[in-house]
């Protein structure tokens, strides 16, 4: 391992060497926006055995970029001479962090999106059919001008990205890391997402109905307003997932007690019967040991 003074939570302190200008920082600070050039190259040194980050860059301009991760929602401090400014804009590009010139940045505030400053690269649909046979190696793109339809993005690294409003209708996200994307207004609808790294990912107002989540990390994933009507999900991971408001009317929930306790309370209130579902069966008594799995407040199905 590296020279990381104390632990490995990303806490201790670590050197780096700009251009030959010589800082110290720590892991946490340098991977603070997800899917950055910088946070890359920051965890490779983690893993590696080096003793000093070396990163071949202008120097000077590096105390704008550790300011700026160290405190990413204060007013930039910003470098007064023209041309100093102008070498720090190459900097922040390359490091992908446009947020050092306060424009959009890491949002680690509720539902935000921590890959957002991070997503620079335009990445066009014929771009994107070009590589099918080829690595697919997508980290920290803009995807919005795409469309995933029917595809199959199965293993796919698009860590980062920004897909807010694509159609990716039966798309196939299995295996996918698919960690800290926008995917705010998704169409998903009958889209895989199992064993996917949903880490982080903000999924606010996605139409998901019908998708299949099987072993799916949702981990810190939002998912507010989302439609996840007759979806399908289990052997998840949900830690401070967030269901506010969710439709979840036929959806199949796989889960711990706690699991239904959360969804229960959090998603959007529903019946498992009606519109555009069959009538009210009958024999229908919801305190029946026949029904007992079916949830009388959001209409989902807990096993």
């Amino acid at each position: 391992m590296s020279a990381m003074t104390d632990g490995t939570d990303g806490t201790g302190a670590i050197t780096v060497n700009v251009g030959g200008s010589i800082y110290q920082t720590t892991l946490a600070t340098l991977t603070r926006v997800e899917g950055s050039m910088l946070g890359a190259l920051a965890e490779a040194f983690a893993a590696s055995d080096d003793e000093v980050l070396f990163i071949d860059r202008d120097g000077p301009s590096f105390r704008y970029v550790l300011n700026y991760l160290r405190d990413p929602f204060a007013k930039p401090l910003l470098p007064r001479d023209p041309a100093e400014r102008d070498q720090l804009a190459r900097e922040a590009d390359f490091y992908g962090l446009p947020g050092v010139f306060g424009r959009s940045s890491t949002t680690e505030a509720e539902g935000g999106w921590k890959g957002e400053s991070a997503c620079t690269q335009i990445v066009t649909q014929a771009e994107l059919n070009g590589i099918i046979n080829n690595p697919r190696q997508f980290p920290c793109c803009d995807l919005r001008s795409c469309s995933l339809r029917f595809m199959d993005l199965t293993g796919w690294n698009l860590q980062g990205c920004n897909l807010a409003g694509i159609d990716a209708t039966h798309a196939n996200f299995t295996d996918a890391n698919l960690r800290g994307c926008n995917m705010v207004g998704v169409k998903a609808s009958g889209a895989e997402f199992n064993s996917a790294d949903l880490r982080g990912a903000n999924l606010a107002g996605v139409d998901a109905s019908l998708g299949r989540f099987e072993n799916a990390n949702l981990s810190g994933a939002n998912l507010s307003g989302a439609n996840l009507q007759e979806a399908r999900f289990s052997r998840l991971q949900l830690d401070d997932t967030n269901f506010t408001g969710a439709n979840v009317r036929r959806a199949r929930i796989r889960g711990s007690t706690e699991v239904r306790e959360q969804v229960e309370r959090e998603a959007a209130r529903g019946d498992y019967f009606g519109p555009p579902f069959g009538p009210v069966p009958s024999d229908w008594d919801p305190v029946s040991l026949r029904y007992k799995h079916i949830s009388r407040s959001v209409g989902a199905k807990f096993k």
